[in-house]
């Protein structure tokens, strides 16, 4: 397994603050195989503790599919969505 490690912050009149309790959404970018299974492109989400941090364990990516994370809603100027 893969362990993806989140460290956000944003910034505040003191510096960067911690961005605490944000959702983070996991989504594989296509179906894959582990196994003989087939794993649906499904997600799901991990709560930023009270420091901005979070970890999740994933299957390792191949070169068919990557994990897409997004934090913050569509709404959010600084929503971020990367491919890992």
């Amino acid at each position: 397994m893969t362990q993806i490690k989140f460290d956000f912050g944003h910034p505040s009149a003191d510096g960067i603050a911690d961005l605490a309790g944000e959702k983070i959404h996991v989504v594989p970018t296509e179906q894959f195989r582990s196994g003989s299974r087939i794993v649906v492109r499904d997600s799901f989400e991990v709560l930023l503790d009270e420091h901005g941090t979070a970890t999740v364990t994933v299957p390792p990516t191949d070169n068919t599919f990557a994990y897409e994370v997004t934090v913050g809603v569509k709404e959010d100027l600084w929503r971020l969505v990367r491919c890992v």
